[in-house]
C-alpha cells in the first residue's frame, strides 16, 4: 500500500550496530463482477457492472480496444473497495453489430452492440 511508514529503531547499546530487515505483508485483493457481458440495441444506452472487493482494494475500469469510441466509461472510473462502474453506449448507426469491452479489476465484460435494421423496400 501506499502511503508514509516510519521506523523507529531503539538499541540497548550505544556501540551496537547491525541489519535491519523490514518485511510488509498485505492481504491480497479478489475482486468479482456481477457480469460477464451485456447487450445493447442499436440505440445505446447505459450499462453497468457491480465490483465486489475487501476495503482498500483499488480497481479501475477501461475499454478494449482502447481505440474504442462508441462507449465511454462513465467517471468516476474505478473506485476503492466494492462499488459500481457504469457506461455509456452510444446509438449504432451502421448496419452491423458491434462488439468491444470494459475492462474492471483486469477482468472482461464484453459489450454487444446490434446494428441497425436493414431497409427491406
Amino acid at each position: 500500500m501506499t502511503g508514509t511508514y516510519t521506523i523507529d529503531a531503539t538499541a540497548f547499546d550505544r556501540f551496537v550496530t547491525g541489519n535491519y530487515a523490514l518485511t510488509l505483508s498485505f492481504g491480497a485483493c479478489n475482486f468479482s463482477l456481477s457480469s460477464t457481458s451485456q447487450s445493447f440495441s442499436q440505440a445505446g444506452g447505459v450499462g453497468s457492472v457491480n465490483v465486489t472487493a475487501g476495503g482498500g482494494c483499488v480497481w479501475s475500469a477501461s475499454l478494449f480496444p482502447a481505440s474504442t469510441n462508441w462507449i465511454t466509461i462513465d467517471i468516476p472510473s474505478g473506485g476503492v473497495g466494492s462499488g459500481s462502474q457504469s457506461f455509456t453506449v452510444s446509438p449504432n448507426t451502421n448496419p452491423a453489430g458491434r462488439t468491444a469491452a470494459v475492462i474492471v479489476t483486469g477482468q472482461r465484460v464484453n459489450v454487444y452492440q446490434s446494428g441497425t435494421a436493414p431497409d427491406c423496400t
